[in-house]
């Protein structure tokens, strides 16, 4: 019993506290998107240990990774989301699976692993058609589209650039909408399409302006001016410079390639010392191969303008070497080898998956079969053996129905008759008394014990409570089914009733009540009147009872 009741209390101890993570796991999903901070707090104020439930666990790994993610925090390990891609890979819907991938990948990338990071947004694009969130699916090809910048191929990430672009514009997102026309224009200008990308870079300013993102209009000025001097079009790289130093001020050179392309622009009106300190300062930023790549081709360009022809090829020659070394490091075979090799896996491992949960399956039912098949076996012996003691106790319990409605039918007829018998000497008794004048001496002995007699029927309480009790059992409970159904009767009208119901006449009614008969006929009227128009359930019977 005290065992029960602990694993009763576990229990509920356990559901209240799931119903408490699950408040708190709503509170950090409304939160995420105005207030990330608030959203990590919140998530932080669950302890691990506490969400033990498979489901909570996978939700809870999702949000607390994009909490994290939100706020630019990153972590070295991905188990607690890659608990959640899998369990959602299994059991969840195309968007709890499209999530949990996402940000597997965010959390793969911030970590610096930029191949696990892609297959995990590629396993989460699988899911674009099934989901009806454009706001995710924006997210998803954006990072889709950094990714292949990095690894160079510039055809895709072009492409999943522009298909992050018009999810954002379906979820009406102008800031996203502004930065994927910024990295449209970056892409295409790697691309060397450089009219197209002058396009998209001018329209991701107009858009940026309109909503006063000076982060998105700062980029643009910058790929602009690369792409200005990347065409020899000096004059309009001048003008943008010009524009970014009076809009930015020295932030405008945070950046190593824009330095590089500065100073080249400068180089070719001549001002040499501007050229130069800000082709220190780039080479202060650079940061990379790709980087020190571009700054070598800028030196080298300044060098050829400044006549030192044989420096500047030696220095450009320095530039090709670092692009080769990064292009035979990073070609395009190795990703996609990499992408088909893990999704072959995957469909392998599904595969297997598949077939042991079978096996699995094909066990249980195998097993389920025979305890069913035996189950039956057992029961059809059971139920022939209770089937014969049934049916020779059938005809027993038949016999004793039949003596008992026969007796209780016996009882009730007696009961009746005996009431009855009993209630018409008293009526008759009534009626004499009513009839014979008080006042005759010949009579007073008797009428004196008669009304002593009545008088205990009128004011008796013990009498009362007997008639009472004589009516319920003769008319199946008769008063107290009127108490019960019609609680708004007076008590001298629940007396009356009484006396109506054991079968008094209007003379003995009126001896009783002591008032006159057509004050109880009167009476008698009402409340056959109140009790035809009350919504009872036992209502034909009381009125029966008024013949």
């Amino acid at each position: 019993m005290v065992r029960g009741l602990l694993i009763l209390l576990s229990c509920l101890m356990c559901s209240c506290q799931l119903f408490h993570i699950s408040e708190i796991l709503d509170t950090a999903e409304r939160q995420i998107g105005e207030c990330p901070d608030s959203a990590l707090t919140t998530m932080r104020s669950i302890r691990r240990y506490a969400v033990l439930l498979p489901p909570v666990r996978a939700r809870y790994g999702v949000l607390y990774s994009a909490a994290l993610d939100k706020n630019y925090i990153d972590i070295a390990s991905d188990s607690l989301i890659r608990y959640s891609a899998d369990f959602y890979d299994l059991y969840g819907t195309p968007e709890q699976r499209m999530t949990a991938y996402y940000y597997l990948g965010r959390t793969q990338e911030n970590a610096g692993d930029i191949l696990p990071a892609t297959l995990s947004f590629l396993d989460a694009a699988q899911y674009t058609d099934a989901v009806d969130n454009n706001y995710l699916k924006g997210l998803l090809y954006s990072n889709l589209g950094v990714m292949y910048n990095k690894h160079f191929h510039y055809e895709k990430a072009y492409k999943y650039a522009e298909q992050s672009y018009q999810y954002y514009k379906a979820a009406g997102l102008k800031q996203h909408m502004a930065f994927q026309l910024y990295w449209k224009g970056a892409t295409c200008e790697k691309l060397n399409r450089h009219k197209q990308s002058i396009s998209y870079l001018n329209d991701a300013i107009n858009l940026a302006e309109s909503i006063n993102h000076k982060q998105i209009i700062l980029w643009s000025y910058r790929t602009l001016i690369i792409i200005y001097e990347n065409i020899s079009d000096t004059n309009n790289a001048l003008k943008l410079i010009q524009e970014g130093e009076n809009k930015f001020g020295t932030s405008l050179y945070n950046y190593s390639n824009i330095c590089g392309a500065a100073a080249t622009v400068f180089a070719h009106k001549g001002e040499l010392c501007k050229s130069k300190n800000l082709l220190d300062k780039g080479w202060k930023y650079a940061k990379d191969d790709l980087d020190s790549s571009a700054m070598y081709l800028y030196t080298s360009k300044i060098a050829i303008l400044n006549n030192q022809i044989n420096k500047g090829y030696d220095i450009y020659n320095k530039s090709l070497e670092i692009q080769f070394n990064i292009a035979a490091k990073n070609a395009g075979g190795p990703l996609n080898h990499s992408v088909g090799k893990y999704f072959e896996q995957k469909a392998i491992n599904a595969k297997n998956r598949s077939e042991q949960q079978k096996r699995i399956y094909i066990i249980l039912l195998t097993a389920i079969a025979v305890c069913v098949v035996a189950a039956a076996i057992y029961s059809r012996k059971k139920a022939l053996q209770q089937r014969r003691q049934i049916e020779n106790n059938i005809a027993v319990i038949a016999d004793i129905r039949k003596s008992i409605e026969s007796q209780n039918k016996e009882i009730a007829a007696k009961l009746q008759a005996s009431a009855k018998g009993h209630f018409d000497i008293f009526d008759e008794i009534c009626n004499l008394y009513y009839e014979q004048p008080t006042d005759a001496k010949k009579q007073i002995v008797i009428y004196n014990k008669i009304n002593n007699l009545i008088s205990s029927f009128r004011s008796d309480a013990k009498v009362l409570a007997n008639i009472e009790d004589i009516v319920n059992i003769c008319y199946n409970n008769a008063i107290t089914k009127v108490r019960n159904e019609m609680p708004q009767l007076r008590e001298d009208e629940l007396r009356m009733l009484c006396y109506i119901f054991a079968g008094f006449s209007n003379q003995a009614i009126a001896v009783f009540l002591n008032c006159e008969i057509g004050t109880v006929a009167t009476r008698k009227s009402r409340l056959k009147s109140k009790i035809t128009k009350a919504n009872t359930t036992h209502k034909e019977l009381f009125i029966s009872l008024f013949a």
